[in-house]
């Protein structure tokens, strides 16, 4: 945050905080957290940052809500209840609930929304989830229309979803912003322009913005307690307010809550008093860019990986980070069930000195009699340019030739890999939700994140083959999607990081979940 950032941020802060103490039923605090950039759209059917999927938390209250273990609570439904086969659930809403302009919400406000999010004209990219819903996929595929999708608002605060298959957990990830309530007139009304600035944002969530001037781009988001909100639980907080800019450690006593750059801060902040949640949520391996002339190449891939003496890397591994033999965390669920428990693991490949007899002709296919030196772009960290080092070593003794290494910032590295602007980076992978799908998805030939530039039919179809499946086949479709990135040299993964979060000293309830699932500060207090 920039000294100019910081005093605005500070100001608005202290405003607010002044303005709410003496007129709010709530505790009076001011809540404080800073987002590295401003949400893309705090539209939810659409929005698919981390910044944005924070605020509309904030904003926006689906049928549930999720709980500090990561279990389902009521939010907009009271309660719910399924048959016996887990393929139909009804959801009883609150009649008290309502919009912040104090419209009630309604089922009828579930089923647009729903039918918004599989719409192939939304253009919704985190819809996967709801492909449980009957029809839902063959709408989204343009084989059905968006009436067909299974569900029905049997009355105003009643809501049936049918579901293609058995799903015991579905209530649980109807707290995901994809599947909270639009308001269709509101919608309407907005032009296009829905969620994009103050004045187009209707939520009915616990904090709400006041007025146009509550987002400031590239400055501060402002939320106040919403008047209209009637929940399972009380708003505790006045006001919560997010500055908008890179983090600034030294400015970290103005914030409730922080989101870390990497450990190395977490001894100290623990020694002052601040509460650290953590979450094992980041891969980092060798990432091939299979739009580069040499590296598009599957033989030459694999002998770049199969040659290394993984053991040697491995003791090089970054403080607090631990071994990764596969590219999915150990930690992530689908449906359930742990993921890695149903799949297997252990997919990487394992070395194999024989792949260096394969070369010649891989090259001679390129026009090439010797292997050309090639740098690996890494990021500038002592431990990872000794990791990097060690497979120069081995490389150059293999190849016949010698390679270099660019270290670069952590924002440089995403910059360049987005970009494509690499041949060998080493790099990191992240879901973006407690899915398998939303780590592979990011490999698709249409996706936007694409950090090998990857584009494969087999890859696809496995991903595409999944959707709608029941848990059992689903999960053996990623798992081969998963070993396709691995067999094929796209990317081998070698240890894991996790994330960290502070919370400030006295400052308790702020619940944080894992992978950029949001965080609920409804409850913070400080005591």
């Amino acid at each position: 945050m920039t000294m100019k950032k910081g005093f605005c941020f500070l100001l608005c802060t202290c405003i607010l905080f002044a303005v709410f103490t003496g007129c709010s039923s709530n505790t009076g605090q001011a809540i404080t957290y800073n987002l590295e950039e401003d949400p893309v759209t705090l539209d939810p059917q659409i929005a698919n940052d981390s910044s944005s999927r924070i605020v509309i938390m904030a904003l926006y209250e689906g049928l549930t809500r999720l709980d500090e273990n990561n279990q389902v609570t009521p939010g907009v439904a009271e309660r719910w209840e399924s048959n016996s086969t887990y393929t139909s659930f009804t959801f009883y809403l609150r009649e008290d609930a309502s919009w912040s302009d104090g419209t009630p919400v309604t089922a009828s406000d579930f089923v647009y929304a729903f039918q918004r999010a599989v719409d192939p004209a939304t253009g919704s990219t985190t819809n996967t989830p709801m492909f449980a819903i009957k029809n839902a996929k063959n709408i989204y595929e343009g084989s059905m229309d968006v009436s067909n999708l299974g569900v029905t608002a049997i009355d105003d605060y009643t809501l049936k979803i049918d579901l293609e298959y058995s799903y015991e957990d579905f209530p649980a990830i109807t707290s995901l912003p994809v599947f909270m309530p639009c308001n269709q007139a509101f919608f309407e009304s907005t032009a296009g322009k829905y969620g994009l600035d103050a004045k187009n944002i209707l939520g009915n969530g616990p904090f709400e913005m006041v007025n146009r001037y509550s987002w400031e781009y590239d400055e501060y988001i402002n939320l106040t307690a919403s008047d209209t909100y009637r929940g399972e639980n009380a708003v505790l907080p006045s006001t919560l307010t997010f500055s908008i800019g890179e983090l600034d450690m030294n400015n970290i006593k103005e914030l409730s809550a922080v989101s870390l750059p990497d450990a190395s801060y977490v001894s100290s902040l623990e020694e002052s008093g601040y509460t650290i949640t953590s979450f094992q949520d980041t891969t980092w391996g060798l990432c091939f860019n299979t739009n580069d002339s040499l590296m598009k190449e599957s033989t030459i891939r694999k002998a770049f990986i199969q040659t290394l003496n993984r053991d040697s890397l491995l003791q090089y591994i970054p403080s607090g980070c631990t071994q990764a033999d596969d590219i999915i965390p150990p930690d992530i669920t689908f449906m359930g069930t742990n993921y890695r428990t149903e799949a297997g693991g252990n997919f990487y490949l394992k070395e194999d000195d024989s792949t260096v007899q394969l070369i010649n002709a891989a090259l001679n296919e390129q026009g090439l009699t010797k292997m050309p030196s090639i740098t690996i772009l890494c990021l500038d960290d002592p431990s990872v340019k000794q990791m990097v080092n060690e497979m120069i070593a081995t490389w150059n003794e293999a190849f016949g030739n010698y390679f270099n290494m660019e270290p670069v910032s952590k924002s440089k590295l995403e910059q360049r890999v987005s970009s494509g602007n690499y041949s060998i980076a080493l790099c990191s992978v992240r879901p973006t939700s407690d899915s398998p799908v939303s780590l592979l998805s990011q490999f698709q030939s249409n996706s936007h994140n694409n950090p090998a530039n990857l584009k494969s039919d087999i890859f696809d179809q496995a991903l595409s083959d999944a959707e709608g499946k029941k848990p059992e086949a689903a999960i053996e479709l990623y798992a081969q999607a998963e070993q396709y990135l691995n067999t094929e040299g796209i990317f081998y993964p070698i240890y894991y990081e996790s994330r960290y979060y502070a919370i400030a000293p006295g400052l308790t309830d702020i619940i944080v979940h894992p992978y950029d699932m949001g965080i609920d500060f409804m409850h913070a207090i400080k005591a």
